[in-house]
């Protein structure tokens, strides 16, 4: 998303490309991350719900 909005602001946004792009990615990585998830630790140390 980030990247999408960086694109915008530079009015080099085209949504087109960007789902073609977003379809290769999870087709070529069968929906899934490439590394393992890792949980979400704030500054105190704790992990958050995500």
């Amino acid at each position: 998303m980030l990247m999408l909005m960086q694109l915008h602001a530079n009015r080099q946004d085209n949504e087109r490309t960007y789902t073609k792009n977003i379809r290769q990615w999870l087709e070529a990585n069968a929906g899934r991350p490439r590394v393992a998830p890792r949980g979400v630790v704030d500054a105190s140390g704790i992990p958050s719900l995500r």
